[in-house]
């Protein structure tokens, strides 16, 4: 679909328009009359060239005694020549007693509208003949016959005709207005909770068709946020699982198109070596691992966009019972006392160093980013007859102690009076 300004020009009656003669001085066409057209085929509104209009239709009337629709200063001198008008001209609803295509055409007018005349015919003379021009082809004209090679001037004009319609049609927006809308896909990218994102959308402007570019985003991960004019999405995302946003470009500031972007937030902190089958009395010993490789702290020497973390510290609160963390180490250790499922929660803090240029040398940005990461640690119930031995190993560890102390109890008495006879 394109949009045609019409009717061109100065059609601005509808009483008697089919033919009637419109006279004004050519200061009063240029700065009234034709002001609102020119701007609209010079694209002056935003001075951008998707802004230019593709189509315009002729009017009915007469510009003086000459029909619009043949007027060679109106349509071709004016709109093509001085204003670098290139899309399609058609006429009004076409009726050949205000022009004969050949001169419609040849006047810079490309189409008639209409099927079937109003009142005559609605073809241009002249057949093809594809011997002339040395098998180019050429077009055979009343005089301008085969042995003459066929007209020039009437070949020129269809080929012109021609090619503005096809122009035309290649810039609409049946072929996306000349944008390659294939070039915006959808991506994935992968990343580690409490680490920063940076992850370009972005598409070459040369080869989407247009440096009128903006991008949106909804439904981004929690934390992340996307730059409008380049494209990048940054951030950093606390919570481990499977996102999908949804990120819009916008060209020329109207055509869009919305893809998914899918993010994939793994966990940075694993534990390895948790028994699977814990229990009260298991011996622990496990490690606190830090999915991700430290580098030593980048300075203002290194080479700019060095980037990583440089450190990543835990602290765990919640340890189940008979259990220590050495935090130096990552090293869990001890023996289980209780048998409840423990959620484990770690207090994370992340520290990461990037090296930017600047105008006055290379600089150190540092960021730090603290969330909590929960890990579930499975701890079962001792098995029923484990549970029984316990029982009846406490109550007679309880017996044993009682007896012990009656005993006590006994000797410490005899020994007293023991003493008082004495």
């Amino acid at each position: 679909m394109y949009a045609f300004i019409k009717h061109f020009g100065l059609n601005d009656q509808e009483t008697d328009r089919h033919g009637i003669g419109t006279f004004a001085s050519e200061q009063a066409i240029r700065e009234i009359y034709f002001k609102q057209f020119e701007y609209a085929a010079k694209g002056l509104y935003d001075g951008k060239e998707d802004s230019k209009a593709k189509a315009v239709m002729t009017g009915f009337n007469r510009v003086g005694a000459m029909p619009c629709q043949v007027n060679y200063m109106v349509q071709y001198t004016i709109l093509r020549d001085e204003w670098g008008f290139h899309g399609e001209s058609v006429t009004d609803a076409y009726r050949n007693t205000l022009g004969k295509l050949n001169m419609i055409q040849r006047v810079g007018c490309d189409l008639p509208l209409s099927f079937s005349a109003q009142g005559g015919d609605n073809s241009i003379s002249g057949t093809w003949d594809a011997s002339l021009r040395d098998g180019k082809g050429g077009v055979v004209d009343g005089s301008y016959d085969a042995a003459a090679g066929g007209s020039p001037t009437q070949y020129y004009t269809v080929r012109m005709s021609v090619t503005r319609i096809l122009w035309v049609g290649s810039v609409s927006n049946c072929n996306e207005n000349g944008l390659n809308k294939a070039a915006f896909t959808g991506q994935n990218f992968s990343t580690k909770a409490g680490l920063g994102v940076a992850a370009s959308v972005a598409v070459d402007p040369e080869t989407y068709g247009t440096t009128d570019i903006k991008y949106s985003a909804t439904d981004l991960p929690e934390g992340l946020s996307i730059n409008p004019d380049t494209g990048m999405i940054t951030g950093w995302v606390a919570n481990e699982g499977e996102y999908t946003g949804k990120v819009t470009i916008t060209a020329d500031g109207w055509s869009k198109k919305t893809v998914d972007v899918m993010f994939t937030v793994e966990p940075l902190i694993t534990i390895e070596g948790w028994p699977e089958n814990a229990t009260t009395g298991t011996a622990i010993d496990a490690t606190v691992v830090k999915n991700v490789d430290i580098i030593p702290a980048p300075t203002d020497e290194d080479e700019a966009g060095t980037t990583g973390v440089t450190e990543v510290a835990v602290v765990i609160s919640n340890l189940p019972d008979g259990l220590t963390y050495d935090s130096e180490t990552g090293k869990i250790t001890g023996t289980l006392l209780a048998y409840d499922d423990c959620a484990l929660e770690l207090d994370v803090t992340t520290n990461t160093a990037t090296v930017v240029a600047g105008s006055k040398g290379n600089s150190v940005e540092r960021s730090t980013n603290n969330y909590v990461q929960t890990i579930d640690l499975a701890v079962a119930a001792p098995a029923q007859g484990a549970a029984a031995s316990n029982t009846v190993a406490i109550v007679g560890l309880v017996i044993a102690c009682v007896a012990v102390v009656g005993v006590a109890v006994v000797w410490f008495t005899v020994s007293s009076k023991k003493k008082v006879n004495a």
